[in-house]
């Protein structure tokens, strides 16, 4: 099963980076970014959150006017209706790996320029990723990510084998006691 991850980022900051890693992902792994995978009509609040909780993993894009370049110009902290926000918050609140992309050389913002809920994203490894590396950058990445399947899928995936298993044999035993049963009736013994 491919490794699932969400891009997140600002149409107004890192788009061209996200179509490019975008780009450079979606034959090796199951991603999703906004862009052409949305369908018409639907909640998109709702259909974001959905693929968050799908997610293994969420890159943050993160560019030089990130804190800024949110809906109607407003600073990331100002504004709980901003969709990368909701997006970020969401995948901390899932306690999903949320992984910093930072583009160019930006930093990672300080934990007093974000909101409350966000503050966590500060403190997470980040991972460099520039116009004149792209492609290294970008394979470091892949290597990081495939290395790292989260330790709960794994686990998860077990137990879900383990699950079949514990569901065969109770089954298995279940059917050996009626047959018994059965056979008892049959031949009145």
């Amino acid at each position: 099963m491919a490794l699932r991850i969400f891009i997140s980022y600002r149409h107004g900051d890192s788009a061209g980076y996200a179509g490019r890693v975008r780009d450079q992902l979606k034959d090796r792994f199951d991603v999703f970014m906004d862009v052409e995978t949305t369908p018409l009509g639907v909640d998109f609040l709702d259909y974001l959150r959905e693929k968050i909780e799908r997610c293994d993993v969420m890159l943050a894009l993160i560019g030089p006017s990130w804190l800024t370049a949110g809906r109607g110009g407003r600073h990331c902290r100002d504004s709980h209706d901003d969709f990368v926000y909701i997006e970020i918050a969401t995948a901390l609140e899932r306690d999903k790996p949320v992984i910093p992309v930072l583009l160019n050389g930006t930093n990672i913002p300080h934990p007093d320029q974000l909101p409350d809920d966000l503050k966590p994203l500060a403190r997470r490894n980040a991972i460099d990723l520039r116009h004149g590396s792209f492609d290294a950058d970008l394979n470091g990445l892949v290597g990081k990510l495939r290395s790292q399947l989260p330790l709960r899928r794994r686990v998860s995936e077990r137990m879900k084998s383990a699950g079949k298993w514990t569901a065969m044999v109770t089954a298995a035993s279940l059917l050996s006691v009626a047959g018994k049963i059965f056979i008892n009736w049959l031949f009145g013994s």
